[in-house]
């Protein structure tokens, strides 16, 4: 289940690159300005929705495994305390 966690977290990270980088233009003074995703290219649109499909494939995975343990959200909160801060999970 940590892998699948760390996966999802992997394509969550990938996808925020690609929106922050779809996401802005800069002008000619170095200021960034939002591009609205009705400018993107038809190629933009298939890489951010590959990106999105990715990640939520994951996170299926994640929540999946979840289920299919008797306490849903000790195993969640488990599960997240693991991946994002394993330090304090040893401690435990």
């Amino acid at each position: 289940m940590i892998e699948k966690q760390q996966k999802a977290d992997a394509a969550h990270a990938y996808l925020r690159e690609v929106q922050k980088r779809l996401g802005a233009r800069t002008c000619d003074d170095g200021t960034k300005v939002p591009v609205p995703t009705s400018e993107w290219t038809d190629e933009q649109h298939a890489e951010w929705q590959a990106a999105w499909d990715a990640w939520r494939r994951a996170v299926e995975e994640v929540q999946a495994a979840i289920a299919r343990t008797e306490d849903r959200l000790a195993a969640e909160t488990k599960l997240k305390r693991l991946v994002h801060h394993p330090e304090s999970a040893e401690a435990a």
